[in-house]
């Protein structure tokens, strides 16, 4: 022990010579602090939890457990069910869709055909008219207002005495991108052919001439 520390502690309330002048020092206090050392057993469960964590550092499915020397694979709930019903439900979608086109352009070309079809047989029944007429006709309005909708259109023409027939039979542009997928078009109309009649004045019994004048 050296004579600083054998002086502070029989006088432990004045300052010593060592010391700055003015200060005063005071005996050090010593405290423990006991320590409790874990059981040998829970040292290695604590050891084995430790190594099990920095091997598997994800959780694994509820209701499993892991393998001894392979990792456990990671669960992820319902991850990746909502992308998967995307990729499913985007196709039907648009397949829909697609089809109500589909209808529409079928629907449209059906009206043009019928008004194809009536203004040839207006120009094939009239007095002096001919089935080359209607025929004529009908070409001119489908290429005015249906030459993007009536695929490979064809028009026939019959005229009898009484009875004019007009036939218009295409095929509607098609929407859906599938092979060999058609949708026809065929419109018949017809109608009787008009005629001149002279009127003839009618006499009443009274007005009538009488027979062998």
């Amino acid at each position: 022990m050296s004579t600083r520390d054998r002086y502070q502690r029989e006088h432990p309330t004045t300052s010593s010579p060592w010391s700055k002048k003015g200060t005063t020092t005071l005996p050090s206090q010593t405290v423990t602090r006991s320590v409790a050392l874990p059981s040998p057993q829970e040292a290695a469960d604590k050891k084995a939890s430790r190594r099990t964590s920095s091997r598997n550092p994800y959780k694994t499915r509820p209701g499993r457990g892991t393998v001894p020397g392979r990792r456990a694979r990671p669960w992820r709930g319902d991850r990746g069910a909502g992308s998967a019903e995307l990729v499913i439900a985007v196709p039907l979608l648009m397949l829909l869709i697609l089809l109500i086109v589909q209808f529409a352009v079928w629907e449209h070309a059906s009206q043009i055909a019928q008004a194809a079809a009536s203004e040839a047989l207006a120009a094939a029944r009239v007095q002096g008219g001919s089935a080359a007429a209607g025929q004529q006709r009908a070409a001119q309005v489908i290429s005015q207002i249906g030459g993007s909708v009536l695929v490979a259109p064809r028009v026939s023409v019959s005229r009898t005495g009484t009875t004019v027939t007009v036939r218009v039979t295409a095929t509607a542009e098609t929407v859906i991108p599938v092979p060999g997928l058609s949708f026809p078009v065929t419109v018949t109309v017809s109608g009787p052919v008009e005629r001149f009649a002279a009127d003839v004045p009618q006499f009443a019994n009274s007005e009538a001439v009488p027979p062998g004048n």
